[in-house]
């Protein structure tokens, strides 16, 4: 069995991660704001990291910054150190000026050039249920830069744990019709054995194994990441039996 810890090369597509990552270069190619919301351990950073890496391969085309919510939300200005990061990520020789006018004028001319060289600016921000009302307020306004034709000069995802709280913002008359939203969906039975064997390298015995894997699995790639190490601490490569998993979920009940 491969390690489970190090094996992360492996990015499985699901129907609904394909769904996401379309939703995503819609948005991109529009400069717009999407939401992508997921229950824990739905596959949100793994979205969130292939999203990055896909990005660095593609650096002549995208210039992103990253954040995580709670970092984003710090400060007595949210607004100014996005601004800040965004001028340095454009352009790292620019000045970001103290006052936040002249910021914003610089900020402005920076998204014109990227423009101008067919680059796309996106703000990725993991963890954006940690966002404040009032940080997602001056982010909308950062976000109304106009100019050149577009309505928008960049483009905002935000990965979130889903909540009412969350929902009741975003649902808000303010930001409603301005952020579209994205959900991750629960892994199907060919999804968690698809998750299990070419992302974790889990050795079923035979397809009977397979099946009862399934019928117990809760559908979610945390829930299969944790099987497979338990797994893997049981048998290492053998081949997994239907006690084995057995064994391995009255561990957890026990727990």
């Amino acid at each position: 069995m491969k390690n489970v810890e190090t094996n992360t090369d492996v990015f499985i597509q699901t129907e609904n991660i394909r769904k996401i990552l379309n939703r995503v270069r819609s948005t991109i190619s529009q400069n717009g704001w999407l939401a992508i919301a997921g229950e824990v351990g739905s596959g949100k950073t793994t979205i969130c990291e292939h999203l990055q890496s896909n990005w660095l391969q593609h650096s002549e085309k995208y210039t992103v910054v990253f954040d995580k919510g709670w970092i984003a939300a710090a400060g007595t200005s949210a607004a100014g150190n996005v601004m800040k990061k965004l001028i340095r990520a454009i352009d790292p020789d620019a000045k970001s000026p103290g006052d936040l006018s002249l910021r914003a004028n610089v900020l402005k001319t920076k998204l014109f050039q990227a423009a101008r060289a067919n680059r796309k600016v996106v703000l990725l921000i993991d963890e954006a249920q940690d966002l404040t009302p009032q940080t997602l307020r001056e982010l909308k306004k950062i976000h109304e830069t106009t100019g050149m034709g577009f309505q928008n000069l960049f483009s905002i995802i935000m990965v979130m744990k889903e909540s009412h709280r969350t929902d009741s913002i975003l649902e808000s008359r303010e930001l409603g019709w301005r952020i579209s939203r994205v959900y991750t969906a629960p892994l199907t039975s060919h999804e968690i054995i698809e998750f299990a064997v070419n992302r974790y390298g889990v050795q079923f015995a035979d397809k009977n194994v397979a099946t009862y894997f399934t019928r117990k699995a809760t559908a979610s790639p945390l829930w299969v990441c944790r099987m497979a190490n338990q797994l893997q601490e049981l048998h290492g490569d053998k081949k997994i039996t239907r006690q084995d998993i057995e064994y391995v979920m009255n561990h957890y009940a026990r727990e």
